[in-house]
C-alpha cells in the first residue's frame, strides 16, 4: 500500500476512534442516569408490593370498617393501578438501558469498519500517538462487556420484581375487563370494588409464606439493582483517560 494509502487509512481511522470514544462517553453517561433513576423506580416497586401484601390481614379501625365501600378493597385497586404504571415505567428504562449497551456495541462496529485483516501493519500501526486500533477496541470492548453485564442483571432484576406482582396483576386486569363487559363503562365505583376485591383474593391466595419471603426478595433484588455489581468505574474511567491521552494534541 502507497504511503498516500497508508496515511488516508490513518485518518479514517482517526475519524472512527473520535467517533467511537465519544460514543461510549454518551452512553456511559446516559446508563448512568437511567441507573440512578431506577434506583427510585425499583424501591418504588417493591414498597408497593409490600404495602399490597399486607392488605389482607390489615386490621381495620372501627371507623373505617364502616364504612361502605370496603376500604381495603379500595386500596387494593388503586396500588394495582400503581403497580401497572410502576411496571411499565421499569419496563421501558431497561429497554433504554438495552440502548445504552446498543450504542457501546455500535462504537465497536464503528472500529471494525476500518479493520483490514489483510494489511498486517494495520494491526501494528499507530492511530494517533502510540495506540494502534486493535488495542484501541481491545479497551473499549472491556467497557462494553461491563456495560452489558450489568444490563443483562438489571433486566434480570426487573423482571423478578415484576413476577413478584405479576399473579395479582393478572387478577386486577381479569376483574376489570369482566366489570366491563357486564356494563361498566371506564372507572367507576363497581370497578374499583371488583378489582380490588380480586386482588386482595388472589393476594390471600398466595398465602402467609409468600407475604414472609417478599421483604427478602425485594431487598436482594433492590441490592442488586442499586449495586451495580458488574461496573466498574475506575478500569472504565482510566480506559477513557488513556484513549485521551492518546488522541491529545491530534
Amino acid at each position: 500500500m502507497s504511503t498516500l494509502a497508508q496515511r488516508q487509512w490513518r485518518q479514517k481511522a482517526q475519524t472512527a476512534v473520535r467517533r467511537a470514544v465519544t460514543a461510549v462517553k454518551e452512553a456511559r453517561s446516559r446508563f448512568q442516569a437511567l441507573s440512578d433513576g431506577g434506583d427510585a423506580a425499583t424501591s418504588g416497586l417493591a414498597n408497593l408490593a409490600l404495602q399490597l401484601s399486607h392488605l389482607p390481614n390489615l386490621h381495620l379501625p372501627e371507623a373505617l370498617s364502616r364504612v361502605k365501600s370496603d376500604v381495603r378493597a379500595a386500596a387494593a385497586a388503586k396500588l394495582a393501578r400503581q403497580l401497572s404504571a410502576s411496571v411499565e415505567g421499569l419496563g421501558d428504562r431497561v429497554r433504554q438501558l438495552e440502548s445504552c449497551v446498543e450504542a457501546l456495541a455500535g462504537a465497536l462496529s464503528l472500529l471494525d469498519g476500518v479493520a483490514d485483516q489483510d494489511q498486517p501493519w494495520m494491526r501494528t500501526a499507530a492511530i494517533f500517538h502510540s495506540m494502534p486500533l486493535p488495542r484501541v477496541r481491545q479497551l473499549l470492548s472491556k467497557v462494553y462487556d461491563m456495560y452489558k453485564l450489568e444490563h443483562d442483571s438489571k433486566a434480570a432484576v426487573a423482571a423478578a420484581l415484576v413476577e413478584l406482582v405479576a399473579r395479582p396483576l393478572a387478577a386486577a386486569e381479569a376483574a376489570l375487563t369482566e366489570a366491563g363487559t357486564n356494563g361498566g363503562s371506564g372507572p367507576n365505583g363497581r370497578q374499583r370494588d371488583a378489582v380490588g376485591a380480586a386482588v386482595l383474593a388472589e393476594v390471600t391466595h398466595q398465602g402467609a409464606s409468600a407475604v414472609q419471603r417478599l421483604p427478602d426478595f425485594c431487598t436482594t433484588y433492590l441490592s442488586v439493582w442499586m449495586l451495580s455489581p458488574y461496573l466498574e468505574d475506575e478500569q472504565a474511567d482510566e480506559v477513557l483517560v488513556a484513549l485521551d491521552e492518546d488522541l491529545a494534541s491530534f
